[in-house]
């Protein structure tokens, strides 16, 4: 069972290492955010923020690195929390599964009726774990698309004004008529 497992995971991780995206629709159009021009000041930080788009490769990759999508979104802190408390939740599965009087037939305990405390804290570790991977799935997209907003809103008026054109107040109607023989 071990084994089979072990080979799933390579196969799956090998997989996602080779692939370019994985998109559900096709778009014929860039995803990224169209800016005319970059705005005076803005550091590259922040138009390098501004081109980020969260794909399903991203998801996966959340997957395999505890916190991408935060790091991504240059929230460090709650990147490497993320990153801790899933480490944490995966030892101490791997502590419970490899004991010698812990669960040996099934990783998730079904066995029993979980009157066993090792099966118990198993499956809490497992669910902190899928927790944590979803806390940054959804958070980090959340966060991101945030930052993004801000940095346009910010950026907007200046980009208004940079393209405006002098539009005279008193026009006059005329007609023009040309006849080419």
């Amino acid at each position: 069972m071990k084994l089979i497992l072990l080979a799933v995971n390579i196969l799956a991780f090998s997989i996602n290492i080779f692939s370019q995206d994985i998109d559900l629709y096709h778009k014929n159009k860039n995803d990224n955010y169209n800016m005319p021009q970059i705005p005076y000041g803005m550091p590259y930080k922040e138009f390098e923020l501004l081109s980020e788009k969260t794909r399903m490769l991203d998801m996966m990759y959340a997957m395999v690195v505890p916190g991408y999508l935060h790091f991504k979104a240059y929230d460090n802190t709650t990147g490497y929390t993320l990153a801790g408390v899933r480490t944490v939740a995966f030892g101490v599965m791997s502590y419970v599964y490899f004991k010698e009087d812990g669960i040996n037939d099934s990783p998730f305990g079904y066995d029993s009726d979980y009157t066993n405390n090792d099966e118990v804290v198993f499956n809490i570790a497992l669910s902190v774990a899928i927790a944590t991977y979803l806390y940054d799935w959804i958070h980090g997209d959340y966060l991101l698309r945030k930052k993004q907003e801000k940095i346009r809103y910010k950026y907007a008026p200046r980009i208004k004004m940079a393209f405006s054109t002098y539009k005279p107040q008193n026009y006059y109607p005329a007609l023009y008529m040309e006849i080419k023989l």
